[in-house]
């Protein structure tokens, strides 16, 4: 046959076989593990392959002595070259032997050897090649291929656990809107110092498809996001596409590191880059925080939200009803048993820990620790909260939340936690004690002191099958902790009273954070609060009214309002569990018949309850009073104080005060409440 046509024929099979080995690769092309698994055997096949052949070729065209072991090294090289688009196949020597001349026929078989190992090398070269470089520019490429459609597009600064576990916790509610991570160091940048077997390293290294985990792509900046400076932040990182991200409304960028003067340095520079994404910082809500906050959210395109860890952690608890604090006080009840909605028991409470999250829990038990006794007053409250460096907290925790002292029962007690005074003076309080809280800011510290306390309480000869727990504070625990508090948990004496809060797969959720099904249930509850009290506009368009007065006004105290207004919409929602415990299965059972006869307008019924059921009126007192007073502790937790008159910007409010010092319309209100309460489903 013509030399020609052997060569013709070679290279129709060599490209038949490429095309195939071709869509192979394409095949694992989205499996890197897989991808580079293949290519590693194929190359290793097409050097071995070729290996042989270059050694029968160099062989045979060797007429003197041989060297078996020159004629291999020799053709491994040859071998190497081919991935580098180099062939000895057109060499002078190897084209007349295998092609042939007037003196030998050829060797046909070698052609098609030689020429289908010389393709898949190419091949393989060449994917190799764009698999390296892909994997720099593929994040870019994503951001060219969706700036046009850049809709609810959730970007992630700062990467971490939290971001990775946020994002993973978006796949799952919302799998089609995209999730982007931009991150540092650029992989470009940090290869420049290594070494050239490093380089090859992490060329070779095995990455599989999930290295991506929940995001849809990576992009990498030149520089952190913290070091830009002015304007056109985008073009500094080297990320030009990404200003149509930022600068679109729909789409949502957190910062979520551990450092906090970052993320709020990071927030500051998207706000003067003019980026108009929807802000997630995470950041203690405290003092000059939430200034900045309220100043950026001023600004009409701007939406910035503070997420508070320690907030989210404590609202942890607020989501499990079954460690509320109205489950470990007596219910009262009347000579029939029924419960009236008092309790007959004080709730006694100690927070070891007066961090962000004790002072955040401090809140919390203030709030939905307040109770009505049978005498319609509020009943016995106590917090004892132990810090070891609480000189230096106390004074400005005070100047902050004046009614939060020792006239409403709250101790703030400088001690350290596990010495011999702590457990001397624990020992005069143990027997009363019904709730005690951990949070010393360290997941194992937490556990211990937990298993010391319920240990001591034991041996003091507390009863814990009744109105006791112990909460800790556990954010990333180890395998070893879970496994420490299921042993201490499941020792029959101790009766599982060690509980845990603040989790991060807990409190890093989507929801948590943007409070999307809160919202929803705080604006049913509004509309049900406007349709009890009789109003006949539009409850949702009253909604959206106050939240355009919460971002527009300038009138400072007319913002407070409508947003104090607005927690007390959302607390409403965190209290329906409360509330429902404190009455029995009488009045559950019948509780939408029961709102029906509690009318919108005291001023017109002269009357809270229109029915004839003596015992639902004496509930619904009780209630109502309890609503009060709950009420009355969410606003001193929140820095409010009596006055003669209610002033947002003095922090006064001429409600605080004792239920019977309220004149019957403004009683009405917390029968609203509870009306809501009933008829919510």
């Amino acid at each position: 046959m013509h030399p020609i046509a052997f060569q013709a024929i070679a290279f129709v099979i060599g490209i038949a076989i490429g095309v195939v080995y071709y869509l192979i690769l394409a095949k694992n092309s989205k499996n890197n593990k897989l991808f580079f698994k293949t290519l590693f055997i194929c190359a290793l096949a097409i050097i071995l392959i070729h290996t042989i052949a270059d050694m029968y070729v160099i062989f045979h065209m060797e007429q003197g002595a041989k060297s078996w072991f020159s004629i291999f090294i020799l053709s491994v090289f040859h071998s190497l070259e081919m991935f580098v688009f180099q062939t000895h196949f057109f060499d002078n020597g190897y084209q007349e032997f295998l092609f042939g001349s007037s003196q030998s026929p050829g060797v046909a078989w070698l052609v098609y050897v030689f020429v289908i190992t010389f393709i898949l090398a190419i091949l393989t070269s060449i994917a190799l090649l764009i698999k390296a470089i892909n994997r720099r520019k593929a994040g870019r490429s994503w951001l060219v291929a969706n700036k046009d459609k850049a809709q609810n597009v959730h970007m992630f600064f700062l990467g971490g656990e939290l971001s990775s576990s946020l994002a993973e916790d978006i796949l799952k509610l919302h799998p089609d809107q995209p999730r982007l991570l931009i991150d540092y160091p650029d992989p470009e940048e940090s290869y420049m110092d290594l070494s050239i077997w490093e380089k090859i390293q992490r060329l070779f290294k095995s990455r599989t498809e999930e290295d991506l985990g929940p995001f849809n792509a990576i992009v990498y900046s030149h520089i952190p996001l913290n070091e830009a400076r002015g304007k056109d932040i985008c073009q500094q990182m080297n990320l030009k596409d990404l200003d149509a991200f930022l600068k679109n409304p729909s789409c949502k960028v957190y910062l979520l590191s551990d450092d906090e003067n970052k993320n709020l340095q990071c927030a500051e520079i998207l706000y003067n880059d003019g980026c108009t994404a929807e802000i997630f910082c995470r950041a203690c809500r405290e003092g000059v925080n939430r200034m900045y906050e309220e100043a950026m959210t001023k600004t009409p395109s701007m939406n910035v939200h503070l997420v508070d860890s320690s907030y989210l952690a404590v609202r942890n608890i607020k989501n499990c009803p079954e460690l509320l604090p109205v489950n470990y006080v007596d219910k009262g009840v009347d000579e029939n048993g029924l419960r009236e909605g008092w309790v007959s028991s004080a709730f006694n409470a100690m927070i070891l820990g007066f961090g962000e999250t004790g002072r955040e829990v401090l809140g919390f038990l203030y709030e939905h620790g307040a109770f009505v006794n049978k005498e319609s007053k509020k009943s016995p409250f106590s917090c004892v909260v132990v810090d070891r460096k609480m000189d230096t907290i106390k004074q400005a925790y005070s100047k902050s939340f004046p009614g939060m002292n020792e006239s409403v029962g709250i101790t703030l007690e400088q001690g350290e936690i596990g010495g011999n005074d702590f457990w001397e003076k624990l020992s005069q309080h143990i027997q009363e004690l019904n709730y005690i809280i951990v949070c010393m800011g360290d997941d194992r510290i937490n556990l211990r002191t937990a298993v010391d306390l319920v240990q001591f309480a034991y041996r003091q000869g507390k009863d814990l099958t009744k109105n006791f727990v112990i909460l800790i504070a556990q954010e990333n625990p180890s395998h070893l902790d879970n496994v420490t508090l299921q042993h201490y948990n499941a020792i029959g004496q101790y009766h599982n009273c060690i509980r845990t809060f603040g989790y991060k797969r807990d409190v890093w959720t989507y929801d948590n954070m943007t409070n999307e099904s809160l919202k929803a249930r705080a604006r049913n509850f509004f509309a049900g609060y406007m349709r009890a009290s009789g109003v006949k506009e539009d409850p949702q368009k009253l909604w959206v009214e106050r939240e355009e007065v919460i971002k527009s006004t300038d009138d400072y105290a007319l913002h407070a309002k409508r947003v104090r207004q607005r927690s007390q919409d959302f607390a409403n929602c965190f209290h329906i569990s409360t509330k429902l415990a404190l009455i029995g299965p009488e009045i559950y059972d019948h509780r939408h018949d029961i709102a029906q006869c509690i009318p919108p307008d005291y001023s017109k019924a002269n009357t809270h309850y229109t029915g004839n059921d003596e015992h639902v009126e004496r509930v619904l007192h009780y209630l109502a009073v309890q609503e009060h007073i709950r009420w009355e502790a969410s606003h001193v937790a929140l820095g409010y104080t009596p006055g003669q008159r209610t002033d947002e910007v003095m922090k006064t409010h001429e409600c605080i005060k004792s239920y019977d010092e309220l004149t019957p319309d403004v009683q009405h209100y917390d029968y609203l409440v509870i009306k809501t309460t009933f008829d919510m489903p």
